[in-house]
């Protein structure tokens, strides 16, 4: 079966979003601090939100997306921290983000459509 998603709550976010490259470096990008299952795409919504950026929401009629069924990834848990780096996106945003981000190059993968890049991001 398939359903319709859609956003009945203006604080979610998540799902399927669109920013422009000023508007991810002027949010210093995803936090890189959440591991685990939940709380990153509610921290890109505060992010956002502090930095004064509005959210636009299609109506029902236009901005509707269909999600295949599917499980939980094995081996992603719920981050059990998740709320409460939620609560400090505001003290962490700055530093947390493109600014901290590393990471090693493992591999890379030429096709002729799209190139893989693996890398390693260390662990928790």
């Amino acid at each position: 079966e398939n359903s319709f998603f859609y956003y009945c709550n203006n604080n979610y976010f998540g799902g399927v979003s669109a920013v422009s490259k000023e508007q991810f470096q002027k949010i210093n990008g995803f936090p890189n601090n959440y591991w685990g299952w939940g709380g990153e795409d509610d921290d890109i919504f505060n992010r956002l939100v502090f930095q004064g950026m509005k959210i636009s929401r299609p109506s029902g009629d236009m901005g509707k997306c269909r999600m295949i069924r599917h499980s939980r990834d094995k081996k992603n848990e719920p981050n059990p921290q998740r709320f409460r780096r939620i609560s400090h996106t505001r003290q962490t945003m700055k530093t947390d983000g493109i600014k901290s981000l590393s990471y090693k190059v493992v591999d890379i993968e030429k096709d002729l459509l799209y190139t893989q890049i693996t890398v390693d991001i260390g662990k928790p």
